[in-house]
């Protein structure tokens, strides 16, 4: 009997665990991290968006677990090495096993660590790392591609002596951050045009801001963390019933499915109230009353919680106070990079497709394409190239000549809105004869 209730306990136990990673929906990414045949130590590896960084021990393993499935894009640091990406498509919501495998750096420039953690003391706002020239000759450098909260790099290029190390300091401003949190990472790229070495750095900072880097726009709206935001309050005083039907008829911008803010979404507008301008933040007439506004939950008015924008306060009413209306903020457009065509010795046809739009409709749309970078951006240096397609419809295609034969090139189709920038997959191509 006890055998017989061993095994039916051990069916039924695997049996809820598979129905409940079913109806939780989540994947895992993992692999080993390995360069010639061998395990690497201390990689550090970033998931995007939002799975964070892991460093891999002595066997090289890393995983990211409980992920919603989706699109990502992984990317691994290692000093001496150049970095390692590739997009990956967990929509299947199937694990997926990724094996990075690193490549030595073939130039002179190298950098003595790959991933630097500002952590979140926020006292700790200055950082450094070396540069090491391996080779003979002195090299020409400079850094790229650094993030808006990095506000001074110290040299940001210069000349680097055969044999020789040189020091450079990074300082952070972390009143723009993100306040979401996941977001605030970079990667810093160092580029030597003597002998075309490229080491890349990666940066992160486990804090928030409250995002001040935000330009406050001329238009009526603004688009804050996915949230469409109206940039000048609606009427004045009122009840939270007329606040709610004046963000309903609103039709700012030509949309007309505003609403007003949960109170979580008020707490965001609330931290970002200087980026995005025109709250009313001085009280008047000795009360604070006057810079009070409403949040509501769907149709329920009885939720009558609003704050106070001079001082954060929250509480429950039923008084009058402000309006500031909001609305999500559709994806960004969805792409895909299609099969190069028409390849020859130097030239070859690029091709795209805009499968969403996304909200607002894109404004840009090409390609971008390298044969360092297996992922390139439109952040362009002299290593990627970036085409523009004019032109609105949904197909698209570029034409690009005076390629290196034999030489493999990476490419992706982006599009831009107001929200940023979507890219395809990547793929390689040669140009060749055959």
């Amino acid at each position: 009997m006890k055998r017989v209730f061993y095994v039916v306990f051990v069916v039924v136990f695997t049996f809820c665990s598979t129905c409940k990673k079913q109806l939780d929906k989540e994947v895992a990414i993992y692999g080993f991290v390995v360069a010639s045949g061998e395990p690497v130590n201390a990689a550090a590896i970033l998931l995007t968006p939002g799975g964070g960084v892991k460093i891999t021990g002595s066997d090289g393993l890393y995983e990211f677990s409980g992920l919603e499935p989706g699109k990502y894009e992984i990317k691994v640091f290692k000093e001496g090495f150049l970095s390692f990406n590739q997009s990956i498509d967990a929509s299947d919501g199937k694990d997926k096993e990724i094996t990075p495998i690193l490549i030595p750096i073939a130039g002179s420039l190298s950098i003595n660590k790959a991933y630097i953690d500002m952590g979140s003391n926020e006292s700790n706002n200055i950082a450094g790392f070396t540069l090491i020239n391996n080779g003979d000759d002195e090299l020409t450098w400079k850094v790229s591609n650094a993030a808006g909260w990095i506000t001074n790099i110290d040299p940001a290029n210069g000349i680097v002596s055969a044999k020789g190390q040189e020091g450079v300091t990074i300082k952070i401003d972390r009143s723009r951050l993100s306040t979401n949190i996941v977001e605030n990472y970079a990667t810093l790229v160092v580029l030597s045009s003597t002998d075309g070495s490229v080491a890349e750095l990666l940066v992160t900072v486990f804090g928030t801001g409250d995002g001040t880097n935000i330009t406050i726009s001329n238009e009526p709206f603004v688009i804050i963390d996915g949230l469409f935001v109206q940039t000048n309050d609606i009427g004045g005083l009122m009840r939270l019933y007329n606040a709610k039907l004046t963000c309903e008829s609103s039709a700012v911008g030509n949309y007309n499915d505003w609403r007003l803010p949960t109170i979580g979404e008020l707490a965001l507008l609330y931290t970002k109230r200087y980026a995005i301008g025109g709250f009313h933040l001085e009280p008047s007439g000795g009360t604070y009353d006057n810079t009070g506004y409403w949040s509501c939950t769907g149709s329920d008015v009885s939720s009558a919680y609003m704050i106070i924008f001079y001082n954060g306060n929250q509480y429950y009413s039923n008084n009058q106070f402000r309006c500031r209306c909001v609305r999500e903020s559709k994806p960004l457009p969805i792409v895909s990079t299609l099969s190069v065509t028409n390849i020859s010795t130097n030239a070859a046809t690029l091709n795209g497709r805009i499968d969403n739009q996304g909200e607002p409709a894109f404004t840009e749309r090409g390609f971008v394409f390298s044969h360092i970078f297996q992922n390139p951006t439109v952040e362009t240096d002299e290593y990627t190239i970036k085409r523009v397609v004019p032109g609105t419809s949904t197909d698209f295609s570029s034409h690009v000549e005076g390629l290196t034969a034999e030489q493999t090139y990476f490419v992706r189709a982006f599009a831009t809105n107001r929200n940023g920038t979507a890219y395809g997959e990547s793929i390689s191509f040669k140009p060749t004869s055959d």
